[in-house]
C-alpha cells in the first residue's frame, strides 16, 4: 500500500447545531449533548487516521453532506490543524462540495450527492477538471445521501464512460427511519484497493 485515501464526512455528524437541526433546520434525534457529539467524532477520526498513517500516507478530503455542513467544516479545520507538522498526512477542507482524487491513472470524484442530479456528474467531471481527466483512464464518482448501495453506468459513448458508486452507510436506524418503514439496509463501511495503472483490482466491506 502506497497511498491511502480517507475521504471523512457525507453526514459524519448527524446534526449541523446546538439546536439539533440538519443545516436546512430539519429536527434530528441526538442522545447526547452537541458539544461530546463533535469532541467524540474529531477523536475518532484522529483514531482512524492515525491508524491508517501506521501502513502508509494519508490523503484526508472532507466532503461536506447535507446534515452537518457547517460542523464538518469545524471539524475538517480542527484535523488540518492537528495534522499541520505531520508529512505522513494532508488534509484537503477546501468548501467545495465536490473534491477530486487523482491516484495513477484513477480520477476518483466524491461527492455527498445530494445536490447535483447524480446524472450530471459524468459531465461535470471532465469540465471541472480537464487536467485530471486527461491524465487518467479509470473515472468513478463516490457518492452516499441515500444510505443504499446502488452501481450504475452512464456513457455519452465508449470512451467516456464514469461509474457512479452510491456506498453503504455505517449509521444506524434512528426513529425517523424506523417510523417511516426505512429498514433493512446492510450497514457497512467499504474500502477499494486500486493499483496506479490498473484500476480497481479488489473491495472490501466490513459491516457492524
Amino acid at each position: 500500500i502506497s497511498k491511502i485515501l480517507f475521504p471523512v464526512g457525507n453526514d459524519y455528524f448527524n446534526v449541523n447545531s446546538k439546536d439539533n437541526t440538519t443545516v436546512k433546520g430539519t429536527p434530528q434525534q441526538e442522545d447526547t449533548r452537541w458539544q461530546k457529539t463533535f469532541v467524540l467524532g474529531r477523536k475518532l477520526a484522529v483514531e482512524i487516521i492515525d491508524a491508517c498513517s501506521s501502513i502508509a500516507p494519508v490523503d484526508v478530503v472532507v466532503v461536506s453532506g447535507n446534515h452537518d455542513e457547517e460542523k464538518l467544516f469545524y471539524m475538517g479545520d480542527a484535523l488540518d490543524c492537528w495534522y499541520n507538522n505531520n508529512e505522513n498526512v494532508t488534509v484537503d477542507n477546501s468548501p467545495k462540495s465536490r473534491k477530486y482524487y487523482l491516484f495513477g491513472k484513477n480520477l476518483i470524484g466524491l461527492s455527498h450527492g445530494c445536490d447535483v442530479k447524480t446524472e450530471r456528474l459524468p459531465l461535470i467531471m471532465p469540465l471541472e477538471v480537464p487536467d485530471l481527466w486527461a491524465k487518467s483512464t479509470v473515472r468513478e464518482w463516490h457518492l452516499g445521501h441515500i444510505h443504499s448501495k446502488v452501481t450504475s453506468r452512464f456513457e455519452e459513448n465508449e470512451s467516456s464512460g464514469v461509474l457512479l458508486r452510491t456506498l453503504r452507510s455505517i449509521s444506524s436506524p434512528d426513529a425517523w427511519t424506523f417510523n417511516t418503514g426505512l429498514v433493512g439496509a446492510v450497514r457497512a463501511a467499504e474500502s477499494f484497493l486500486w493499483k496506479p495503472e490498473g484500476g480497481l483490482i479488489a473491495q472490501f466491506s466490513a459491516t457492524p
